[in-house]
């Protein structure tokens, strides 16, 4: 990740974590999220410096850094939704159940629980 990454995620990991959403699974897709959200942001950026469209000899075409936009806001989106950042998407989002000490004890020395099937 770059460094401007690295700032994001050390901003998100607490309220991803207090949100109780995260596992260690997580990490490639919040390490994507954050990447991702830096290159919004640099074409953004890039957009407002130097607009939208360049001139042709057909008039005004969409510059590709428009259509990168685009395409990395979708990503973003798919990944808030799935990170529980969206209204709708914190109402479907099941958070993990709190463990306490005494679950870390008792996964350790009590090893897997069996079923007995009835």
């Amino acid at each position: 990740m770059s460094k401007e990454a690295r700032v994001i995620w050390r901003r998100l990991l607490p309220l991803l974590q207090s949100m109780r959403v995260l596992t260690l699974a997580d990490g490639n897709a919040l390490a994507r999220y954050c990447d991702l959200l830096v290159t919004y942001g640099k074409l953004a950026e890039d957009i407002a410096t130097n607009g939208v469209c360049r001139e042709t000899e057909d008039g005004c075409r969409a510059r590709p850094q428009h259509r990168l936009r685009m395409d990395t806001a979708a990503e973003l989106l798919r990944l808030e939704i799935q990170f529980g950042f969206t209204p709708s998407s914190r109402s479907r989002v099941i958070a993990l159940p709190p463990e306490s000490a005494e679950d870390d004890k008792a996964k350790f020395f009590d090893g897997p629980k069996l079923v007995k099937e009835g």
